[in-house]
């Protein structure tokens, strides 16, 4: 009777997944323990040092004293920052101790917004393939996550057909990712417009993960669907300071959440977190806006990086890949080798130690693909290539 019970408490649990990026760079720390040197493209880890005004304005904010509880929802000053931001960047007006919530990355954002909000008798569309967070959160809340499929053929654009057709009575939710992850692409302004008017149309809430918003290689930033009319008050947004700002370590991250929306998410937040680590908010409250020069010297440099492997890729034969757009990682097509994308990144990190992530790791639509991430340094970038180059040789 108490298994039962047990098993009973753990079916949600038990249809969740481990993520497989986590899996790759264990297996890949266990060979270097080994003795192996392992080349590290598997990690959407930006290797620049935190901008040092951040850091100097947090380490002040030790000295100050700043190392007690702070309000749940994140201290004031950091919220009115990010209000002021959120206004600059996407032209919307939020209040900031009404609409925002600081929280432990934007990985917990998600998890707020996806366990706040949807639940049993919900079926959420997640345009894939798509950060595993999406999927394994809505498993965690009893809710029904629906891939629909990318266009990854004409560079990774929404496919509009596929979205109603996975249209059901109890969808509620879709997801959107842009700039998106793992593909670099970035979906359109005309797009995001189109995808407007599909959500009005049926009612739907949108979870909209930004926290690649800074990182785009085109003279447009990515056109947020909150400023668009009518959605401020259906839409989540989720945003960041790890990728931006090579913050990962940090774990700070936000919601922007409508009012109506607000306590459902809040309450997630503050019986998983009860808030964010006080001396990190007070430093980036106090830095955030004298870091512009780090951040295009960020950028710059990811674009160097970007360019160097699109060249490299494209004298590889048998390879194919989607354009990055935005963030920075690289979605490469191997599905002419055949090997299944999670046998042909098992491989490639065994016989050549090479890390990276399998397609498969993103959902049924990412198999047939690997992704690797740029944001790591361009000597580890060039040792990779020719990992690469040398396990194609192998193939052939």
């Amino acid at each position: 009777m108490e298994r039962a019970n047990l098993e009973r408490k753990n079916q949600r649990t038990a249809k969740m997944q481990l993520s497989l990026i986590r899996t790759v760079m264990e297996r890949a720390r266990e060979l270097e323990r080994q003795g192996q040197p392992i080349v590290h493209l598997e990690l959407g880890e930006p290797n620049f040092n935190t901008p040092a005004p951040i850091v100097e304005a947090t380490i002040q904010a030790l000295r100050d004293g700043f190392t007690h509880y702070g309000p749940d929802e994140g201290i004031d000053e950091l919220r009115e920052v990010i209000a002021e931001r959120f206004y600059n960047k996407k032209g919307i007006k939020v209040d900031p101790y009404e609409n925002i919530i600081i929280t432990t990355g934007a990985s917990e954002a998600i998890f707020d917004a996806v366990v706040g909000l949807t639940g049993p008798g919900h079926s959420v569309l997640i345009p894939g393939p798509a950060f595993g967070n999406y999927y394994n959160c809505c498993l965690c809340a009893g809710s029904q996550p629906v891939y629909v499929p990318l266009r990854l053929s004409d560079r990774c654009r929404l496919d509009f057909n596929a979205l109603e057709a996975a249209l059901e009575g109890n969808t509620a939710f879709i997801i959107l990712n842009n700039p998106h992850n793992p593909t670099g692409g970035m979906f359109t302004a005309a797009e995001i417009k189109k995808l407007a008017e599909f959500v009005l149309k049926n009612d739907l809430i949108v979870i909209a993960d930004e926290i690649y918003e800074d990182i785009f290689y085109g003279s447009e930033p990515p056109l947020s669907i909150a400023s668009l009319p009518g959605m401020q008050e259906r839409t989540v947004v989720v945003g960041g300071f790890s990728k931006t700002y090579a913050m990962t370590g940090w774990r700070v991250g936000y919601a922007v959440v409508p009012t109506s929306l607000y306590a459902s998410v809040q309450k997630i937040h503050q019986y998983a977190v009860t808030c964010v680590s006080t001396f990190s908010q007070v430093g980036i409250a106090n830095s955030i806006d004298r870091c512009d020069k780090e951040v295009q010297e960020i950028k710059g440099e990811l674009e160097k990086r970007r360019q160097y492997l699109l060249e490299e890729l494209n004298k590889m034969e048998g390879l194919s890949y989607i354009t990055p757009e935005g963030a920075f990682y690289l979605f490469i097509n191997i599905a002419g080798f055949g090997l299944s994308s999670l046998e042909f990144s098992r491989r490639l990190l065994e016989e050549k130690g090479l890390a990276t992530v399998p397609g498969s790791a993103f959902g049924p639509s990412g198999e047939g693909y690997i992704r690797i991430s740029y944001a790591t340094s361009p000597q580890e970038i060039e040792k990779g290539v020719s990992l690469l180059r040398a396990f194609l040789a192998d193939l052939y």
